[in-house]
C-alpha cells in the first residue's frame, strides 16, 4: 500500500534570477525572526512541547510507526512552535520501510486545491544542498501550527503571529546580556600613587589575596597616636559593574510569560517558585489544551498522507487523574453512589471495569455484574 511512496528519478530545476529575489527577501526576513526565536522563553517552549511529542504512542501499522518515532516527532513538536510549519518528503527506501525526510526550506506552487500542490524542498544533507527536489502533495507531510486563510499552504507560528512579545524577549535578553558583558570588579581608594613603591606592593598583594588576611598600612596618619580613630573603611572594597534596573528584569519574565502563553503554555511550568498543585494544573492544562489539539492536526496530516489511520496518545488518563477524584469526592458528598460518581468522573474507565478509588482500593463492584 506504500509504494507510490518509493523514490522515483528525482525531479530537479534550477532556481531562475526572481527565484533568487525572492529566496533574498526571505532570508532578510528570517532574520527578524530567528533573532525574536533565539531566546530561552522560545526554547523553553519549543522544548516543552517537543519532549511531548516525543513521549507520544502512536497507534498506526508498523511502517508508518517506523516512521513516526520519538526522534522524528521531537523535531516535529519543536519546528511547530519554531517555525509553525514541518515540512518532510515520504520516502520508501530498499528495504521498503517509510521514513520522513525533513525538508531545510521549500516553497508551494500549484491551484487552490492543495492535491494540485508541488513543493520545492530543499533537502539538507552534509555535502550536497545545491539543487531543488520537486515533489507531489501526496508525498509531502505539512503540519502547521495554524493557518492564515489568505495564505493556506503556509505554517504561521506563535512568534511570528505574536511578533511584539518575542521582539520584546529578544531586547530584553539582549539587554541583559550587554550588562553582563560589561566591565565589572573592584576598586579600593587609595593615595595619589606617586612614586611610593609600598602602594604597588601593597596593590600586588590585595590583587592575589583570594580569600587571605593582608596586614597592610593604613591611609589614616593619626592611626596609632591614642586618638580613637575607626579605620574600618580604610581598604574596602567597593563593586562596579552589573546593576540592571528592576523595571528591566520585570520586563523580562513579562516576556516571558508573553511567549510561553502564545505558544500555548502556562506559564506556571516556568516558574521556579510554583507551588505543586498549580504546576499539576498546568501540566493538565498543557496537554488538554494545547499538545493533544496539536496532535490531532499531525494525526489528521499523517492518516491523509500515508492512508491509514494514525492517532497519538499522551496518557491524559494518569495526568487528570487528581482532577478526577476531587470530582469523584464531591459527587459521593453530594450523594451519588459510588458507582456512578466513579463513572460520571471518570475512574470507572469502562462498564466492565471495577471501579478504582482515589486510594487505589478497588469496590465492590455492583449487583449483577
Amino acid at each position: 500500500m506504500f509504494e507510490r511512496f518509493r523514490r522515483p528519478p528525482e525531479t530537479r530545476e534550477q532556481s531562475s534570477y526572481s527565484d533568487v529575489l525572492v529566496d533574498l527577501i526571505v532570508e532578510r526576513a528570517k532574520g527578524a525572526t530567528a533573532k525574536a526565536t533565539a531566546t530561552a522563553a522560545v526554547e523553553t517552549a519549543a522544548g516543552m512541547i517537543a519532549r511531548e511529542f516525543a513521549s507520544a504512542e502512536v497507534n498506526a501499522p508498523p511502517a508508518v510507526m517506523a516512521a513516526l518515532d520519538p526522534k522524528c516527532l521531537h523535531l516535529i513538536g519543536r519546528s511547530l512552535i519554531r517555525r509553525g510549519e514541518f515540512v518532510a518528503r515520504i520516502e520508501l527506501d530498499g528495504t521498503d520501510r517509510l521514513r520522513l525526510a525533513p525538508a531545510a526550506d521549500w516553497d508551494v506552487r500549484g491551484g487552490p486545491d492543495p492535491m494540485s500542490w508541488r513543493y520545492r524542498l530543499n533537502l539538507p544533507g552534509p555535502s550536497r544542498w545545491n539543487e531543488t527536489v520537486v515533489t507531489p502533495a501526496d508525498r509531502v507531510l505539512h503540519v502547521m501550527f495554524a493557518v492564515d486563510a489568505s495564505r493556506p499552504w503556509r505554517g504561521v507560528g506563535p512568534i511570528q503571529s505574536a511578533s511584539l512579545a518575542g521582539t520584546l524577549s529578544a531586547e530584553t535578553a539582549a539587554l541583559l546580556g550587554d550588562e553582563a558583558s560589561g566591565p565589572r570588579g573592584h576598586y579600593v581608594p587609595q593615595p595619589k600613587p606617586g612614586d611610593d613603591p609600598g602602594l604597588a606592593r601593597i596593590a600586588a598583594d590585595t590583587s592575589g589575596a583570594k580569600g587571605a588576611v593582608l596586614f597592610v598600612e593604613t591611609t589614616q596618619k593619626d592611626f596609632g597616636q591614642g586618638g580613637r580613630v575607626s579605620v574600618g573603611n580604610d581598604w574596602q572594597a567597593q563593586r562596579f559593574g552589573m546593576n540592571t534596573p528592576a523595571a528591566v528584569l520585570e520586563a523580562a519574565r513579562h516576556a516571558t510569560e508573553e511567549i510561553l502563553n502564545a505558544c500555548g503554555i502556562p506559564s506556571a511550568l516556568a516558574r521556579t517558585n510554583a507551588d505543586g498543585t498549580s504546576q499539576r494544573e498546568a501540566l493538565r492544562r498543557l496537554q488538554l489544551t494545547t499538545v493533544e489539539p496539536l496532535a490531532k492536526i499531525l494525526a489528521a496530516e499523517c492518516s491523509a498522507k500515508f492512508g491509514s489511520p494514525v492517532a497519538f496518545d499522551f496518557d491524559s488518563y494518569g495526568r487528570d487523574l487528581q482532577a478526577r477524584a476531587a470530582a469523584f469526592k464531591a459527587l459521593v458528598g453530594g450523594g451519588a453512589t459510588v458507582e456512578s460518581a466513579a463513572a460520571v468522573s471518570g475512574l470507572l474507565v469502562d462498564a466492565d471495569t471495577t471501579p478504582v478509588m482515589p486510594s487505589g482500593v478497588p469496590t465492590e463492584p455492583p449487583p449483577g455484574r
